[in-house]
């Protein structure tokens, strides 16, 4: 004690144990090996180490306490080797909040557990500071897209906080401020509401939609703010399983309630999702005006997450439009924004729809690469299950495109038994219009004419407008292939008709081509030349217009056959 600390210092500075920091504006020190510090470190009494940590906590926060977020990493440290234990969560769970404003997730799970262990076990004093512990770790698997982690997590915090409620010893007030806390009286809603969430972004539907009816039987009256998230979570679900009218019909009660309720957040999200049922049935542009009041909103809330959704569902409203250059650039800036977030399963549906578009673009094999991170991440993690048997689906197309057809079936059929075991109907339609496409390829007309006329079925049920007018241009060409040419026309008429009802270019203009193909079979005299040039001149205009090159490229092959055969 009676050796000045400078003095020490220069000494061990001498002996090369430390070294002074380069860091000009305060004195620093450091030791020059890790394993010299562990081993004086281990050196200390347990008793010593914890006083000293406190001491050095309690000097940062005095020192500090003007601007003291840029320490909360360190106090938590600290504080964690000390006896406090309250400063201790305290700083752990401001530590966890900050890390998860930049989508550090893996980094705030470890606060948050930080902040868990340390609560005293078995003390139900403590079970709502336990809950809200666990709960924010499940809310961080939920947001980098670990949903079955999340589902599983959820769950547990129900079964915990459903039986220390019902303890005599239980508490439901906090020891620190959770600022996105619940009341306890819907508390047991909101749980199972996230639980809902999980499920149906993991692709299990039935399992959702049970869970949502019991947070609605759960949640006390008069909560509208809460009831317009749970109605809209039965929306996008009712979406998922091909249940369009009745997902509507929640979707609007979702946002009626958002409106009364003055909750932006929500109401963007129902926005949103209402819209996905509207472009299924064939409501473009209502699809799309929708989805834009969604970014809008988003973008005014600086909801980064919010905005990669909608830009993702504007991109697909686009892209069933025809107009592939804006769907591209909205995929795109989705796709940059879910990696920023770090949401592995929204990347991979990002990836997928990029992949689509490039499709379409006739650039096979740019979309193969963008579906195969898919696949890759499927494989590696197991999930996001629906999104991976899309992406198969998908590729599948593109090696058809390719001619690599051994290749486009081993996906398909891969892809098909995923979204079998994820149960999407919608996806699954869009599977089986694949399937009867490659069949017709190679030749297998009777097999794909069952095929198609399934798939038709299924979606005219489901009210699949825009997958009802492929599947019909598909019957036309599997009736022509056939030489039923008047029932192929008539298809083919059907599906130019159905598409344009629907401003779906794309489809219409393959229907065009494919009847421009027709015609040039039964070419007789001047007047159906001019029928024929007619409607193949009507499909490069759409191809031209919605940038689709290699059906570009097809449509004017054609066309220089005509030339040459007249």
């Amino acid at each position: 004690e009676d050796v000045p600390l400078e003095s020490r210092l220069h000494q061990l500075i001498r002996l090369n144990i430390i070294s002074q920091g380069e860091n000009t504006q305060e004195l620093s020190y450091r030791f020059n090996q890790s394993l010299v510090q562990e081993v004086i470190y281990d050196s200390l009494l347990f008793a010593r180490r914890r006083k000293l940590h406190h001491q050095i906590a309690s000097c940062l926060e005095e020192a500090h306490k003007e601007q003291i977020e840029p320490l909360y990493e360190t106090l938590v440290y600290h504080y964690n080797r000390s006896t406090n234990s309250f400063k201790s969560r305290f700083y752990a769970q401001k530590a966890a909040e900050k890390a998860r404003k930049i989508f550090a997730y893996e980094e705030a799970i470890e606060y948050y557990r930080c902040g868990l262990n340390s609560l005293p076990e078995k003390d139900n004093s403590f079970a709502k500071d336990r809950s809200y512990f666990m709960e924010r770790i499940g809310d961080c698997y939920e947001s980098s897209g670990q949903h079955a982690k999340a589902a599983h997590t959820f769950t547990q915090v129900l079964r915990q906080w459903t039986r220390a409620s019902r303890q005599s010893s239980f508490s439901d007030r906090s020891s620190i401020d959770f600022d996105d806390s619940k009341p306890p009286k819907i508390r047991i809603s909101v749980l199972q509401h996230k639980i809902a969430v999980s499920y149906e972004r993991n692709s299990d539907y039935d399992i959702a939609l049970k869970h949502i009816e019991s947070a609605i039987h759960n949640l006390p009256p008069r909560q509208p703010r809460q009831l317009s998230k749970i109605v809209i979570t039965k929306c996008l679900a009712l979406f998922r399983k091909g249940l369009y009218d009745e997902a509507i019909y929640w979707g609007h009660l979702g946002l009626s309630l958002s409106r009364r309720t003055g909750d932006k957040d929500n109401l963007a999200y129902a926005y949103n999702i209402l819209a996905s049922s509207y472009l299924d049935k064939g409501s473009i542009r209502k699809a799309i005006k929708y989805r834009q009041s969604a970014i809008r909103l988003y973008e005014e809330l600086r909801n980064v997450s919010g905005q990669a959704e909608a830009n993702n569902n504007l991109g697909a409203s686009y892209q069933s439009s025809g107009d592939q250059s804006k769907a591209l650039h909205h995929f795109e800036l989705s796709l940059t924004l879910c990696e920023r977030i770090g949401n592995f399963s929204n990347t991979a549906i990002a990836h997928n729809n990029v992949g689509e578009v490039l499709l379409t673009l006739g650039k096979f094999d740019e979309s193969i690469d963008h579906l195969n991170k898919i696949v890759e991440t499927y494989d590696t993690k197991g999930d996001p299950l629906a999104a991976c048997g899309l992406a198969l689906v998908n590729m599948s197309r593109a090696y058809q495109r390719k001619q690599n057809l051994e290749q486009a079936f081993d996906s398909l059929k891969r892809g098909m038994d995923l979204l079998s075991k994820a149960r999407a109907r919608g996806l699954l339609a869009e599977a089986l219009l694949q399937q009867a496409e490659l069949e017709l390829s190679t030749f297998q007309i009777k097999d794909a004419l069952r095929t198609c006329n399934r798939v038709l079925k299924d979606t005219q049920k489901l009210g699949l407008k825009l997958l009802q007018a492929r599947g019909l241009y598909i019957l036309g060409c599997i009736n022509v292939a056939s030489d039923l040419f008047e029932q192929g026309e008539f298809n083919l008429q059907q599906s130019i008709s159905l598409s344009k009802s629907i401003n779906a270019d794309y489809e219409r203009g393959i229907a065009l081509m494919h009847l421009a193909k027709l015609y040039s079979r039964q070419m007789r005299g001047k007047i159906s030349s001019r029928r024929c040039r007619a409607v193949l001149n009507q499909a490069i205009r759409i191809f031209q217009l919605v940038g689709a090159e290699a059906d570009y490229k097809q449509a004017l092959q054609i066309q220089n056959n005509l030339a040459c055969s007249v």
